[in-house]
Formats: structure tokens, sequence, C-alpha cells
């Protein structure tokens, strides 16, 4: 038996089992009444009678047990309507698809429409890649290193007559052999090796390509440097800038003078602030999202999932039901969870 949303029965349901218990006891009592089966001891002696007076009873039940008639309503008389009022939007003119003659490589995710923060970070970058031609923007994982590369490249694009973006979570070497530059190289005249050739020796062919090409200001972003030996690779070629990220702290070779910057949490208030585009509700408790941003660090990538997550649940899951679940559970083990797409998981590694 099915129930609406107030709890009742389908009544249409139960008429229907009605109906179908109505005649099946009715051929029953037929049966014994004709002897066709024995008659059962809770029955009266007199079987005849009251079995037929039963079948009757029954009979008559079946054929009138139907669903009521829906009464017929006069058709309400149409009042005149105003015409209805089209509300346009008006969208904003999709951006350019990047120049294919810029990026050598596949060109970068653009930054999320959700970031934060982070403009003297930009400053620092930019004013150090002018000056010099290495940069390392170094933090620990899921601080928002990728991000903030991505919105450099975004926003100083123009500033570079080409760019090569390497995404090396397995390496630089695979990071850039995976990246379609031997390709992009080819097409500009440049002799590369095949897939078949020694992984080092395609590597080598690259590098030692990239500082032919023309213009002078070219950007290449190196991003999850943190290997060891990737860090000790020669970063700095004619004409090129280099925007390394990574998790070590600095660069094994000082020698190499480059310049760095190490990028920290999100400051309360921008943390909330981020939280806050991704959630809206969770303005309206500014006290408990504090609380929650202190407990979990002001930590980026965290502050993106669960913003997402609790935006997923369609309001079926509450800030303080988060914040209660982080309390007894751990964020591995929160009641409710869904599938959510992180910018940051859609790119590199941060």
């Amino acid at each position: 038996v099915r129930f609406d949303a107030g709890g009742r029965a389908d009544r249409r349901l139960l008429r229907l089992a009605v109906k179908i218990l109505s005649a099946l006891a009715t051929m029953y009592l037929g049966a014994v009444w004709l002897k066709w089966l024995p008659c059962p001891n809770w029955m009266p002696p007199d079987v005849e009678a009251f079995g037929f007076f039963l079948a009757g009873a029954l009979a008559f039940l079946f054929q009138f047990w139907r669903e009521p008639a829906a009464p017929v309503l006069a058709p309400a008389p149409i009042a005149p309507q105003a015409p209805p009022v089209v509300h346009v939007t008006v969208q904003p003119p999709a951006p350019a698809p990047a120049d294919p003659s810029k990026f050598l490589t596949t060109p970068p995710f653009p930054p999320p429409a959700t970031f934060t923060g982070r403009t003297e970070e930009l400053q620092d970058i930019h004013a150090r890649l002018q000056a010099g031609n290495l940069m390392l923007v170094s933090g620990k994982g899921g601080i928002g290193k990728t991000t903030l590369a991505q919105k450099y490249c975004a926003a100083h694009a123009a500033d570079f007559e080409r760019i090569a973006w390497f995404t090396c979570p397995d390496g630089v070497v695979s990071g850039v052999l995976s990246s379609g530059i031997e390709k992009a190289l080819a097409a500009l005249g440049h002799p590369m090796l095949t897939p078949a050739d020694p992984v080092a020796e395609r590597f080598a062919a690259v590098w030692q390509a990239l500082p032919n090409l023309p213009g002078s200001r070219k950007l290449m972003v190196v991003d999850n440097a943190n290997r060891p030996e990737d860090l000790l690779l020669n970063f700095q070629l004619p004409g090129w800038s280099a925007l390394l990220t990574s998790r070590a702290p600095s660069l094994p070779d000082p020698g190499m003078g480059a310049a760095q910057k190490t990028i920290g949490e999100l400051s309360p208030p921008l943390a909330s602030q981020l939280f806050c585009k991704i959630h809206p509700p969770a303005s309206q408790q500014p006290d408990l999202l504090a609380d929650l941003l202190k407990a979990i660090g002001w930590h980026t990538l965290t502050i993106d999932l669960l913003a997402k997550n609790l935006s997923a649940t369609a309001g079926r899951y509450s800030l303080d039901s988060l914040v209660e679940d982080l309390k007894n559970r751990g964020v591995f083990q929160l009641s409710r969870t869904r599938s959510v797409n992180s910018h940051y998981l859609h790119g590199a590694a941060a």
C-alpha cells in the first residue's frame, strides 16, 4: 500500500483489494453451498442459507464498491488577462577562445569565479617575474598554488608572446612530454623525436627547442614540481620566464637565483568570504562559520569542498549539522555527503 505525503493510504488500491477479496469469498462460499468444497468448522450447520446469504452480500458489495465519480464543475468564466511580461536576461559575452599561437600547450583551466583574495601575491609574482626569469611559489598541499598560477595566467596572458603550462604530478619530464608541447614545436618547424625514442632524449629535444622560439617575453608554468630532482632542472631558458609551484620550501640550488613566494592560509575574513561565495546561506551564521573555519585551519581546498557539499545537499544538511559532524565524526565521516567538483581537482594538484 502506497502512502502519500500526508501518510494516508491510496484509497484506490484499498478499493481494489476489497473487490478482489469479495470476489474470492463469494466464489468460496458458492462452492461450499454447491457441496464442491467441505463445510468448514466455523460455518453454521445451515450452510445453504448462510452461505447463500453471505455470497449474495459479498457479491452486492463487489458490484457496488466503485470509485466515487468526480464532480462535474461548470467552467469558470475566463477573465481577460494582461499580456505576459517577458523577462529577457542578457548573458555576458563568452570569453574569447585562447589564442592557439600563444599557448603551446593546452591552456590552463580558468580560475574559478569564487577566487578570493591573493591580490598582493599576484602583484608580487608579476613584479618578480618582470625583474627576473624564475619564480617559485611554495606552500602546503591544497592551499591554492595552482589556482593562483591560473589566476596569474588569466590576468597577464597579454603580457607574454607565448605561454606553456606543464602539469607535473608524476614529475616534470612526464608533465612536459604529456602536455602536447612536442606537437606544437613540430608544427612550428622544430624537429621532434617520436614516442618510441628514449624519454630523456625527447625531453632534451624540447628543452633545446624552447629557447629558439621567436619572442623575448614567454611564460612557462611548471605546476606541482615537488620532486627534488625536478627542482634541479635548468628552468632559466633564454627568453622565458618560469613560474614554478611546489610543496618544497625552496629550490635546492641557491645559485639559481630564483625569487620565492610562500603562500599560506587565507585570512579569516577572506576565508569566510570564500565560503559564503560558494554557499551563501552560511553568511547568516557568522559566529558558527568562524568556528568552523578555525577548526579546519582556514585551509582553502577544505573550505571549497565543505561549502560545495553543503550547497549540493540543497538545504537537507545545515551548517549546524556539518559542525556537529566534524566534532563527533571527523571530516571523512560526515552524515551527508555529495559528489562535488572542485576546481582544484579539475586541474592539477595545487
